[in-house]
């Protein structure tokens, strides 16, 4: 379910255009430099879900402050709704 949301998103913002690689290739790098997280758009990328919760971009790959999130979530709401398809 993770990867076809991330695809669609990746496929929707053409992000292998703009960042001359494949979403493997992106998912697999450190985001430095030209593939740095959040470069082209930068209210959409990696771990969108978590940034739109309100999670810090440098606390992606910190596994404890994302169980945090986490929790936080689960005692906010009742429900959480989303949706993966885009229409402006």
């Amino acid at each position: 379910m993770f990867y076809k949301n991330s695809r669609s998103l990746w496929d929707y913002y053409a992000f292998s255009e703009k960042y001359k690689v494949s979403l493997e290739e992106y998912a697999l790098s450190p985001k430095k430099g030209k593939l740095a997280d959040r470069k082209v758009y930068p209210h959409i990328g990696r771990n969108q879900m978590m940034w739109d919760f309100g999670l810090d971009p440098k606390d992606f790959d910190n596994d404890v402050k994302i169980d945090d999130k986490i929790k936080e979530i689960e005692e906010t709401f009742d429900l959480v709704l989303s949706t993966n398809q885009l229409s402006f």
